[in-house]
Protein backbone atom coordinates (compact mmCIF):
# COMPACT_ATOMS: atom_id res chain seq x y z
CA UNK A 1 0.00 0.00 0.00
CA UNK A 2 2.72 2.11 1.03
CA UNK A 3 4.52 1.56 -2.43
CA UNK A 4 1.29 2.54 -4.29
CA UNK A 5 1.02 5.78 -2.65
CA UNK A 6 4.80 6.54 -3.14
CA UNK A 7 4.19 6.07 -6.87
CA UNK A 8 1.09 8.18 -7.03
CA UNK A 9 2.99 11.20 -4.86
CA UNK A 10 5.95 11.26 -8.20
CA UNK A 11 5.74 14.14 -10.05
CA UNK A 12 5.68 13.78 -13.73
CA UNK A 13 8.59 16.15 -13.84
CA UNK A 14 11.00 14.28 -11.04
CA UNK A 15 13.67 12.44 -11.77
CA UNK A 16 13.38 9.14 -11.47
CA UNK A 17 16.89 8.36 -12.54
CA UNK A 18 18.20 10.56 -9.43
CA UNK A 19 15.96 8.86 -6.85
CA UNK A 20 16.97 5.66 -8.04
CA UNK A 21 20.60 6.72 -7.76
CA UNK A 22 19.93 8.30 -3.97
CA UNK A 23 18.64 4.86 -2.88
CA UNK A 24 21.55 3.63 -4.63
CA UNK A 25 24.35 5.69 -3.13
CA UNK A 26 22.82 5.64 0.44
CA UNK A 27 25.47 5.97 3.21
CA UNK A 28 25.57 2.53 5.17
CA UNK A 29 23.36 2.47 8.74
CA UNK A 30 21.38 5.59 6.80
CA UNK A 31 17.84 5.42 5.73
CA UNK A 32 16.47 7.50 2.97
CA UNK A 33 13.92 9.99 4.56
CA UNK A 34 11.19 12.11 2.97
CA UNK A 35 12.31 16.15 4.22
CA UNK A 36 8.23 16.99 3.86
CA UNK A 37 6.11 13.59 4.75
CA UNK A 38 4.42 11.93 1.67
CA UNK A 39 1.51 10.22 4.37
CA UNK A 40 0.52 13.01 7.08
CA UNK A 41 -2.81 14.21 8.05
CA UNK A 42 -1.96 17.98 7.36
CA UNK A 43 1.14 17.74 4.39
CA UNK A 44 1.90 16.11 1.62
CA UNK A 45 5.28 16.00 0.29
CA UNK A 46 6.10 14.61 -2.99
CA UNK A 47 8.42 11.88 -3.75
CA UNK A 48 10.83 13.69 -5.76
CA UNK A 49 15.02 13.89 -5.37
CA UNK A 50 13.95 17.62 -4.02
CA UNK A 51 12.24 15.70 -1.06
CA UNK A 52 14.90 12.87 -0.20
CA UNK A 53 17.67 13.38 2.57
CA UNK A 54 19.92 10.85 4.24
CA UNK A 55 19.59 10.49 8.05
CA UNK A 56 20.81 7.89 10.61
CA UNK A 57 18.27 4.87 10.31
CA UNK A 58 17.70 5.35 14.75
CA UNK A 59 16.80 8.78 14.29
CA UNK A 60 14.19 8.06 11.12
CA UNK A 61 12.46 5.01 12.99
CA UNK A 62 12.24 7.11 16.02
CA UNK A 63 10.41 10.45 14.83
CA UNK A 64 7.36 8.07 13.66
CA UNK A 65 5.83 10.26 10.72
CA UNK A 66 6.60 13.49 12.49
CA UNK A 67 6.40 16.84 10.62
CA UNK A 68 7.27 20.58 12.71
Amino acid sequence: RRNRYIKDCCPSWANKEAIRFFYECRPKGCHVDHIIPIIHPRVCGLHAETNLQWVPARYNLSKNNHFE
